[in-house]
């Protein structure tokens, strides 16, 4: 099967974060979208897009994102070679990521679409996701997603006590 690149309003979609980080302006966003800095598996060159996160914790500063399917470049990059850096909010770092099991994925979705149903709705249309969906369909949707936490690496100081 040919692979479709995102053209036209998506490949603006996924690029406007990137100019609103470099713009120094990511603090506008808040904690919806974070920007993924990462080596490309193939080129080598670092590349960045804007993701919208799922769900952040302010107390771990853990962010939980889905890449809209296990094919995205971006997200092959990163299970080849970790991320470089994350920017989210105000704030840029060496990122710990954990892939997530399709479960995880489907109970991310559930809480975003109870907890942010204007932005999971928009998410849900720009990747044609249903919206209406049981558990049962969620986690079916989940088994070909892609899901990352991101979360500030441990400080060496921890590391070494």
């Amino acid at each position: 099967r040919e692979k479709r690149k995102a053209h036209g309003i998506g490949r603006w979609f996924s690029k406007w974060p990137v100019w609103v980080y470099r713009l120094h302006l990511g603090w506008l966003l808040g904690h919806r979208f974070l920007l993924v800095t990462h080596c490309g598996r193939r080129s080598g060159k670092i590349r960045q897009i804007g993701v919208m996160v799922l769900h952040y914790d302010p107390c771990s500063h853990t962010a939980l994102v889905a890449a809209g399917s296990k094919s995205a470049d971006w997200y092959r990059n990163v299970q080849a070679s970790p991320a470089v850096e994350i920017a989210i909010g105000r704030e840029r770092y060496r990122p710990e990521q954990k892939f997530l099991e399709p479960h995880e994925i489907a109970m991310v979705l559930s809480w975003s679409r109870r907890h942010h149903p204007v932005t999971a709705r928009v998410q849900s249309l720009f990747f044609g996701w249903p919206w209406k969906a049981s558990d049962a369909e969620l986690l079916n949707l989940a088994q070909s997603l892609g899901g990352i936490s991101f979360r500030p690496a441990r400080l060496l100081d921890e590391v070494i006590e």
